[in-house]
């Protein structure tokens, strides 16, 4: 799993009752109304928003889409009510997520690049001067319980990667021959 269509399923969510099917089944991806990340096509009026394409679309500054991106184009005006919205996200949140996940720099392509840090995430929850229903006591629960998990998170990945050298080293001192090592499960 990707931030590009973990993000991508939020954005639909936003518009759409959606039912999530993860699967490379090509069945079952025939029969979804939608394809985020998968197919191997970029066609919004089939509902296919993949970028594992050779000519997967590039945006003009040189950032090339992920799903998120893909998605974004077809239906950020509308999620944002406004295109000038929802060009200021693509710029702030959706291209750094759409280049990290082509391997490219998040950076790379951007005039006066800011990265969008887990920090900038938690800011996020501030309340704009809009937001007159939203306490800056609500805002900062909703920013802990978000911390909370980045935090869980992270603490269940370094686990898993402590653990998983500890099986590869043993696997390496258990081998018969020095050129092929063994393993008994998937690891990072």
């Amino acid at each position: 799993m990707h931030f590009d269509e973990a993000l991508s399923v939020a954005m639909l969510k936003t518009l759409f009752d959606v039912t999530v099917v993860r699967t490379r089944d090509i069945v079952k991806l025939e029969d979804a109304d939608m394809r985020v990340d998968v197919g191997g096509r970029f066609n919004p009026d089939t509902g296919d928003f993949d970028h594992h394409q050779p000519d997967a679309p590039r945006r003009a500054n040189g950032v090339k889409y992920a799903a998120a991106g893909l998605v974004w184009l077809a239906f950020g005006d509308r999620i944002c009510g406004d295109k000038d919205v929802a060009e200021l996200v693509d710029r702030v949140l959706i291209q750094s997520g759409d280049a990290a996940d082509n391997g490219e720099s998040p950076w790379k392509h951007l005039h006066n690049p800011t990265p969008y840090t887990v920090s900038f995430m938690a800011e996020a929850f501030n309340p704009t001067w809009l937001e007159t229903d939203l306490t800056e006591e609500q805002a900062f629960e909703q920013a802990v319980e978000f911390a909370s998990l980045v935090l869980a998170r992270n603490i269940a990945q370094a686990k898993a990667g402590v653990a998983a050298r500890t099986l590869i080293r043993q696997a390496a001192v258990e081998r018969e021959d020095p050129r092929i090592l063994v393993l008994d499960r998937k690891l990072p």
